[in-house]
């Protein structure tokens, strides 16, 4: 099935496949920060990674992404209603934000 839809059905289409774990097409910021940590060769294996924002075009791809294999994190999203907020990236090893 190629994809021909136009605009966010698009987007959601290639959502799900990224979800997946199938090819697809990644959201640009995404992208290029999986691309600086793999040229500045950044171990991410094992590592607590806090994403800072839940957005659909960053933080929840940024997530999804982060915690594959390959990279192997372990994942904690925190966003505007996240409480005690820096207590709770106190173990961070790794913070992802826009």
């Amino acid at each position: 099935l190629g994809c021909v839809i136009v605009g966010h059905q698009e987007f959601s289409f290639e959502f799900g496949r990224m979800t997946q774990g199938l090819p697809a097409y990644l959201p640009a910021t995404p992208a290029g920060i999986l691309e600086m940590l793999k040229r500045y060769k950044i171990k991410t294996a094992g590592k607590n990674c806090v994403v800072i924002g839940r957005s659909n075009i960053v933080g929840t791809p940024m997530s999804i992404l982060l915690s594959r294999k390959g990279w192997d994190c372990t994942v904690t999203i925190a966003h505007s209603r996240t409480k005690d907020f820096l207590n709770g990236r106190s173990g961070a090893q790794c913070d992802c934000s826009k």
